[in-house]
């Protein structure tokens, strides 16, 4: 399905039965490309793997942006869960997970790779949670992510809530990515800035997370930095990340910037 880059508004779907695989898409397998999802409102209280996307992506989508509301069991703001590829896409959204593996882009990160994407907007959530993806386990093989980001705000957590990752699990891998959101909870909590719990056999490398803005200092994984080291480009060039205007870290130019004003941004966004 190609989007030709044109919109689809005001997408809206509602029952408070257990319903799964819910979105534009209950299971993609194939590609989904140069598609926008504005002003969504999906609101299914019981439901899981509902994505704006969808429900299921077992393909490749490439990208695609959505906005809006979500209301679920566990789901994410794209997709539900994903077995496939997820590249250059990204999700605004106020989502609410009545209960587990929720995330501002994916709520279940099963196999396959999210690459070059990011988050925005607000989570409030009970557990595996995440501002980029609720939870990333390696049951049906290999899962990986790199080259992402989370600005999302996460509230009402009682476990395992991570500013980009809820929980990752054995197996998995994760680069060049961070987060920004604040990180809160209630109850008996486990957070952590980046990553809330890091199962033994996970792999973090060269990731970070805003120690100020996160309202945390801990983490499962990953490096904590204040904000101003956040808006520093060597803080990450050092790390490895390829940017525009430098090739000692590669010529491929995933990340753009404004120096010392902004977080690092995905140069796919444009100046």
């Amino acid at each position: 399905f190609d989007g030709g880059g044109h919109t689809i508004r005001n997408l809206s779907w509602r029952s408070w039965l257990n319903r799964e695989h819910i979105g534009l898409f209950g299971v993609a397998d194939g590609q989904i490309k140069n598609l926008t999802l504005e002003n969504v409102d999906l609101d299914g209280p019981a439901s899981y793997h509902m994505g704006a996307v969808a429900g299921i992506n077992v393909g490749t989508i490439t990208n695609c942006h959505v906005t809006g509301t979500l209301t679920m069991w566990g789901g994410g703001g794209l997709v539900g869960m994903n077995l496939g590829r997820i590249d250059g896409s990204h999700a605004e959204v106020e989502l609410t997970a009545t209960d587990t593996r929720a995330g501002g882009l994916v709520g279940l990160h099963n196999s396959g790779i999210i690459s070059r994407s990011y988050a925005t907007g607000t989570i409030a959530a009970f557990r595996a949670a995440g501002g980029l993806v609720g939870a990333m386990v390696d049951t049906d093989g290999y899962a990986e992510m790199r080259d992402c980001c989370s600005l999302c705000n996460l509230s009402d957590m009682w476990q395992d809530g991570g500013g980009l990752v809820g929980t990752v699990g054995s197996g998995t891998e994760i680069s060049n990515c961070y987060s920004t959101g604040r990180v809160q909870g209630t109850g008996n909590v486990v957070l952590g800035g980046l990553i809330g719990i890091s199962r033994e056999g996970a792999t973090v490398l060269n990731c970070f997370w805003n120690t100020q803005t996160s309202g945390l200092s801990t983490s499962a994984a990953g490096t904590g930095k204040t904000t101003t080291q956040m808006k520093t480009m060597s803080t990450f060039t050092n790390a490895g990340w390829d940017f525009v205007g430098e090739t000692a870290n590669g010529i491929e130019d995933v990340w753009a910037r404004c120096e010392g004003t902004d977080y690092p941004v995905l140069a796919w966004e444009g100046p």
